[in-house]
């Protein structure tokens, strides 16, 4: 119901995505590497905080794990530190 507030226990499958349009440029510059992407090694990661909602379920179930669709509200970016190899 609408208003209550339900606890639900969950864990990542260990990664997400975030589609970036102000600033993704500074962004993929500020993680070093190449211009590529999928697999790119980058020279460096960045803590991120996002704040929103999940509102639908993205991907059905592949006996493994769901995607789920968040709208973001807000991003907040810390220091960047060197990537482990």
């Amino acid at each position: 119901m609408e208003g209550e507030v339900t606890e639900l226990k969950v864990k990542s499958s260990g990664f997400a995505l975030v589609d970036i349009t102000t600033g993704r440029a500074k962004l993929a510059k500020e993680l070093g590497g190449s211009a590529g992407y999928h697999g790119d090694k980058a020279t460096h990661k960045i803590p991120v905080t996002l704040k929103g909602f999940i509102v639908q379920q993205y991907s059905g179930d592949d006996s493994v794990s769901r995607e789920f669709l968040i709208d973001v509200d807000s991003i907040k970016l810390g220091k960047k530190v060197k990537a482990k190899p």
